[in-house]
């Protein structure tokens, strides 16, 4: 009914701020740990180029550059999976350098295990932000490949992606913020010149779930909160007017709350 519809609107919502913050800072802590700039000036950076694109383009700008994002995302890590394993020393030498419950699952407990596996389940089917992709394919039969292409790309990245992470525990042992792993070993072990690509890589990583965020927040609240309570009669303008400015008020949000965290965790 309408008052549990407006609920959830307004709880994805809220998660949709606290996700926005952790993708800033995720760009922010590349750009400093790599090139050196402070944290704050990353996330106004971070801000503006998503900003730029989302407000102006829309979903098809949206959808444009992430197409194009996951080729700079997937293609970095195929890189530098590779050479940050070399520069480990491989399997073997990882595995003697780091205790054996870095390679466990039980060392997660098994409920963290259960739990991740029912939120993704849960979150890849109710939430507005990978539904709206569904509901903008041209048929049945996109919808569907799009959702196994994921599924199976997931598996992979995945496990190239803790790896890399566990070569950085046994390459920098003494690491104190684990948040910059991936920036490190950008910074450490790639050649100058793949380094970049691998940069291009942490922003096509955030910034290609940051625009998603923005577009379903926007979304959710013109249709489920702006037209049924405020302004029923609203027509196109008024509504782009208004995603535009709660797109603006999102990102302010969303940067406040990432000033606020200690670490991508939390």
């Amino acid at each position: 009914n309408k008052p549990s519809r407006t609920i959830a609107s307004f709880t994805h919502i809220c998660a949709i701020i606290a996700g926005l913050s952790a993708q800033f800072l995720v760009a922010a802590v590349a750009l400093n740990a790599i090139a050196g700039i402070p944290k704050d000036y990353g996330l106004l950076i971070a801000v503006t180029f998503v900003l730029i694109y989302t407000v102006f383009g829309g979903l098809i700008a949206v959808v444009n550059t992430d197409v194009f994002q996951f080729i700079v995302l997937v293609g970095s890590v195929l890189i530098a999976l590779p050479l940050t394993l070399l520069n480990a020393g491989g399997i073997g030498s990882i595995m003697d350098k780091l205790p054996s419950t870095f390679f466990s699952i039980g060392e997660l407990g098994y409920w963290t295990l259960i739990s991740w596996i029912l939120l993704c389940f849960f979150l890849y089917s109710t939430n507005q932000n990978y539904l709206q992709r569904v509901f903008a394919a041209k048929d049945v039969k996109t919808g569907k490949f799009a959702y196994k292409f994921t599924g199976v790309i997931y598996i992979f990245y995945g496990l190239a992606v803790g790896l890399i992470g566990v070569s950085m525990a046994a390459i920098s042992p003494g690491l104190e913020d684990s948040n910059m792993a991936y920036a490190m070993m950008v910074k450490t072990v790639l050649p100058v010149g793949l380094a970049g690509i691998a940069l291009g890589g942490i922003f096509a990583a955030s910034m290609s779930s940051a625009d998603s965020f923005l577009m379903s927040a926007t979304t959710l609240f013109v249709n489920d909160i702006y037209k049924p309570y405020v302004n029923p009669k609203a027509d196109d303008r008024k509504t782009l007017i208004t995603s535009r400015v709660l797109t603006v008020i999102l990102c302010v949000g969303a940067v406040g709350m990432a000033k606020l965290m200690n670490n991508l965790i939390d």
